[in-house]
């Protein structure tokens, strides 16, 4: 069974992922969680999944992931970050 995993932020901790990702996330966190909530409903519609599993994320974590791989903090490296960490990798 396919699985699309999603990074799920917490309200707490939307201001510091804002402050690592800057204007490539929503203003607000209900922009963002409404852009969240659409994009697991357009997985799920589309079929191409057979499920969507939220993974929380957290922004030291991923601020320790971005460095040890030399990357900058931005969506593609959060979504690579959500996998890993959904496969069980700690940072």
């Amino acid at each position: 069974m396919a699985t699309t995993e999603l990074p799920l932020i917490a309200p707490a901790d939307y201001d510091a992922f804002r402050k690592l990702l800057g204007n490539e996330l929503s203003a607000t966190y209900q922009e963002w969680l409404q852009a969240h909530q659409d994009e697991t409903r357009d997985c799920l519609r589309r079929g191409a999944t057979a499920s969507v599993s939220e993974i929380p994320v957290d922004p030291d974590e991923f601020a320790r992931f971005c460095g040890t791989r030399g990357g900058h903090c931005n969506l593609a490296n959060l979504l690579r970050f959500t996998i890993e960490k959904a496969r069980g990798y700690k940072y």
